[in-house]
């Protein structure tokens, strides 16, 4: 009997201890279990800028600029000036593209100042002609050098001889150049530009185009509205031009006497054989009459 008490009380705790096993066991599970996934649309926020400045796009353009400063030119002598000049100025760049085997043509404006250290009121010339030298040069997309040399002949004549182009060839600047990151030097010599007497200056309002010569390329050099006065005296004005104008278009066309000339002379030669002709003619005449 006594057993029988004792088991009955075994199975009675056995039974409570093992529901609050269970309930336990539940309640951890239950406090533990992960919470339902949800799903989070996310505003459409502004992405913030980046910090890489993209450089822009510095290439000379293959169209001719049409905003080209008119810029005065004054080589400095003392109180005076030597060598005045004003005009537009124009690099015009011919090149084969290294890409596309085309050839392409970037336009440069000139925005220079004058170089007072390269710039010369007397130079030494080989064949002993008086001389002087007017240097431009500019930094940036240009970064370039530019020298015009002015002679004056035993005629007291005025003009330009030769013109020197050195440029820093910036591949953004010209693109696929055959050139580029280099310093090309491009030139003209032999010259008998814009000639004039020693008492006038030179004026032309139309494009006055030098082709320069380069290893590798060339450059037309374009120059308009331009004057022009060198061997200027030492009492001249640093800005005003002060001898009398020479327009290339009131200037005499060498074609017109020349062809005045030979129409003169084939008269002339007209006149001869008739007269010839008419003399031998009346000879005839007086001898059959005899």
């Amino acid at each position: 009997m006594t057993l029988k008490i004792a088991l009955l009380c075994a199975l009675l705790i056995g039974g409570v201890f093992g529901q609050e096993t269970t309930s336990t066991t539940t309640s951890s599970s239950t406090s533990t279990k992960a919470p339902p996934e949800t799903t989070t649309t996310a505003k459409p926020t502004t992405q913030a800028p980046s910090s890489t400045t993209v450089a822009p796009d510095h290439a000379a353009p293959t169209s001719r600029p049409s905003d080209v400063p008119e810029i005065t030119y004054s080589v400095a002598n003392g109180n005076s000036s030597c060598i005045l000049a004003k005009f537009r100025g124009i690099l015009a760049f011919q090149y084969n593209d290294t890409v596309t085997k085309s050839e392409i043509t970037r336009y440069l404006s000139i925005n220079a100042t004058v170089d007072p250290k390269e710039s010369k009121c007397d130079i030494s010339e080989p064949s002993g002609l008086e001389g002087q030298m007017l240097v431009i040069s500019s930094t940036g997309d240009e970064n370039m050098s530019l020298s015009l040399t002015i002679l004056k002949n035993n005629q007291s004549e005025v003009y330009v001889s030769k013109i020197m182009l050195k440029v820093k060839v910036e591949e953004e600047v010209f693109p696929h150049h055959p050139e580029a990151n280099t310093t090309a030097n491009y030139m003209a010599q032999g010259l008998k530009l814009w000639a004039v007497p020693e008492s006038n200056y030179y004026s032309c309002h139309d494009d006055q185009d030098t082709p320069l010569a380069g290893q590798k390329s060339k450059v037309t050099l374009i120059l308009n509205d331009l004057k022009l006065e060198a061997f200027r005296g030492e009492s001249a004005e640093k800005e005003n031009f002060v001898k009398t104008i020479h327009d290339c278009k009131n200037a005499t066309n060498d074609i017109v006497p020349i062809a005045v000339g030979c129409a003169l002379a084939a008269l002339v030669v007209i006149v001869l054989i008739a007269y010839f002709v008419g003399r031998r003619r009346s000879r005839r005449s007086a001898y059959q009459s005899v």
